[in-house]
């Protein structure tokens, strides 16, 4: 009798454990889901926004020659805008690209697809050891717009003829370092919403971030990797 109680206990706790897990997971997903949402929302609904103000004064307008040209450059930057937009939260959301390799790829090769066609000169250190390390898409995709938010304002306001953009991983800590020789940061409003937001991010995977000038602006983004990531 006290082992079939014993066995009943047993499969009570397993099957508790079991539904606890998948609860778990559920909230989770509906946490994501919640963020995509609100992804899309914030990054494209402003960009759409903007396309269709630029589209009716195009239509309702009379125009010049150039005034028109001007309209057209902007909603074909905001439409590669929306483009990259989209490519990110899809690449967040796609499992296979669940590693730690894979972010530093995609960072590099969007660092690279970005200054390309600037005057800046973009220099890559890649420190990182290639181990097999998985991490969740919530964080690739929190420190991969954190970089690009930090080389955006770089090419926007810095003035920098330079860019050194290096990357290590030592002791399962993620450390990404920006460095320009432009202007500094009191130049470029550290309380403007793009290094708010940055900051936001960045704490959002427990991780920190922090600026410093010394001819020009350095940016290093820390993040544990522990809390996010599997190392095979």
């Amino acid at each position: 009798m006290t082992l079939l109680i014993g066995m009943l206990y047993f499969i009570f706790q397993f099957r508790k454990r079991k539904i606890q897990e998948e609860l778990e997971k559920q909230i989770s997903i509906n946490q994501e889901r919640e963020r995509i949402i609100k992804d899309l929302h914030d990054d494209l609904g402003g960009s759409l926004n903007s396309i269709r103000l630029i589209t009716d004064l195009i239509l309702n307008q009379k125009l010049s020659e150039d005034k028109v040209h001007e309209c057209v450059t902007k909603i074909s930057k905001t439409s590669k805008n929306i483009t990259q937009q989209i490519k990110t939260v899809i690449w967040s959301l796609d499992n296979e690209k669940d590693s730690l390799f894979n972010l530093v790829e995609f960072i590099k090769h969007y660092s690279i697809e970005f200054i390309e066609f600037s005057s800046i000169e973009l220099i890559i250190v890649d420190k990182y050891n290639y181990e097999n390390v998985t991490i969740n898409g919530f964080f690739r995709k929190n420190v991969f717009l954190t970089v690009k938010e930090s080389l955006n304002n770089i090419v926007k306001h810095a003035n920098a003829s330079k860019i050194n953009l290096e990357i290590h991983v030592i002791n399962n800590i993620l450390k990404i370092e920006i460095k320009d020789n432009g202007d500094g940061i009191e130049k470029v409003n550290p309380e403007g919403n793009g290094l708010k937001n940055m900051k936001k991010r960045v704490a959002e995977i427990n991780g920190e971030l922090s600026f410093l000038n010394n001819n020009g602006t350095q940016i290093c983004i820390t993040v544990p990797l522990l809390e996010y990531s599997i190392t095979h």
